[in-house]
């Protein structure tokens, strides 16, 4: 923060003089004016605040299954950068949504861009979201003997339909 000091003095009234000083604390750069009981002054401020400029990821190609999550980490350049708040984007949230602390959870099969932005800097990161394995798999043995005729089923869950099913036999 910066910070400005100006001194001024006025006669209010006969034999009574007014002296004191104003400080003055600049927010951010730029030039205004300030007034002391009617003595107008221009006033500069300069930043010494350090922009950050750059934003990269620890990752930029992430596979994941349907259902599963990855903390993505994000790191603002410089380090000195006062502001390294940095926001979090999907390119397909039907695909790969993101918190706003950079945990991706994938959502369906698919490929998504994840966004990290600071300052007008971006990263990104490549989801690639695969099915994620069937669930409820079961083997059924039955004896059976030349001739005989058997129904043969089979269901699934998770995964994409549609399934496809493969019989063995021996």
């Amino acid at each position: 923060m910066s910070t400005k000091s100006m001194s001024f003095s006025k006669r209010l009234f006969a034999g009574i003089l007014l002296s004191a000083s104003l400080l003055l604390f600049g927010t951010f750069a730029g030039t205004s004016s300030a007034a002391a009981l009617g003595d107008e002054r221009d006033v500069s401020v300069e930043s010494d605040i350090t922009a950050a400029s750059a934003v990269t990821l620890d990752n930029t190609d992430v596979k994941m299954k349907v259902g599963k999550t990855a903390a993505l980490t994000a790191a603002v350049t410089p380090p000195d950068a006062a502001d390294k708040t940095v926001t979090w984007s999907s390119s397909n949230t039907s695909v790969a949504s993101v918190t706003n602390t950079g945990v991706v959870t994938a959502v369906s099969e698919g490929t998504a861009d994840i966004t990290a932005s600071s300052n007008g800097s971006t990263a990104k990161c490549k989801i690639t979201v695969m099915a994620a394995p069937l669930k409820n798999t079961s083997v059924v043995s039955k004896a059976i003997t030349l001739g005989d005729t058997i129904n043969i089923s089979a269901s699934a869950s998770g995964g994409t339909a549609p399934y496809k099913y493969t019989y063995y036999y021996k």
